[in-house]
């Protein structure tokens, strides 16, 4: 019976966890262990990615800003030493932040 790499729980949601080196994982990329939601909502070893979903976990040395290698290319550029424009932004970090832009 598959269990949590962490925990040791044995429960029936386990998120599979990609081998490492995974550039964007497919159920071929799944090693042979598991960590549980609640595990790897706390874990510092792993994270998923945010286009992919909790399809897989990813070493988190396989992520960059919470992305798989094949979807980092799909972040927005931000420039964060932007001026202020004519609306009052202070950078286009702001206006993606701002949940009227959501």
């Amino acid at each position: 019976m598959k269990k949590c790499i962490e925990c040791g729980c044995k429960e029936e949601l386990l998120v599979p966890i990609y081998q490492r080196g995974t550039s964007c994982g497919t159920e071929e990329d799944y090693s042979s262990k598991y960590i549980c939601e609640e595990c790897l909502d706390d874990s510092l070893a792993f994270g998923v990615c945010t286009y992919c979903g909790d399809e897989g976990a990813y070493s988190i040395k396989d992520l960059k800003d919470d992305c798989c290698e094949e979807h980092v290319a799909e972040l927005p550029i931000i420039h964060e030493d932007a001026e202020d424009d004519e609306s009052g932004w202070s950078s286009l970090a702001d206006h993606y932040r701002d949940p009227n832009h959501w």
